[in-house]
């Protein structure tokens, strides 16, 4: 079995949600001896990553999208181009991402982790334009996955409909 993780996140930021993404992609890439995985990276700036680097892997390759993560959060989730994520990344059985956000896979099973909903419950801490990006993007990221995991232990996103993930984080 092939996993796709949309790894950005883990790749391009430091901390938060960057930090919670590598700690998960690489305990479960180093862990799982038989499935291959494809990280997926819309880079934030070219070159290499700034914070992930993982050892050399047969069963784990990374494929950086020829676009930026600004430009993938435009096409896939603003503008909803339907591009299948496996048209430049290749085959995948399920499609992960440890961020609120996973790109077009029709026909694959999904997962995408909701981190927390303060974008709704204290709008005051955000920009109104994360606020509405997040406000339209996460009901429909939740509405299509297969699960939907909980960034921390107790969280339940009910008001976005969020569905807890039994033995999650």
């Amino acid at each position: 079995m092939t996993t796709l993780v949309e790894a950005s996140a883990a790749f391009d930021q430091g901390a938060g949600i960057g930090r919670y993404a590598r700690n998960i992609i690489t305990r479960l890439v180093c862990a799982d001896d038989s499935d291959a995985w494809t990280l997926l990276r819309a880079p934030e700036q070219r070159g290499p990553s700034p914070y992930l680097t993982l050892p050399a892997n047969p069963r784990a390759r990374t494929v950086t999208l020829p676009f930026s993560r600004r430009r993938a959060d435009q096409l896939w989730f603003r503008a909803r181009v339907p591009l299948d994520v496996r048209l430049l990344a290749g085959r995948g059985d399920v499609l992960y991402s440890p961020d609120f956000t996973a790109p077009p896979a029709f026909g694959v099973p999904r997962m995408v982790t909701v981190h927390d909903l303060a974008f709704l419950t204290h709008p005051e801490h955000t920009t109104d334009a994360l606020r509405r990006y997040l406000s339209d993007v996460v009901p429909r990221q939740i509405a299509r996955a297969d699960r939907v995991a909980s960034g921390r232990r107790g969280h339940a996103p009910s008001p976005c409909g969020a569905r807890r993930t039994p033995g999650g984080p």
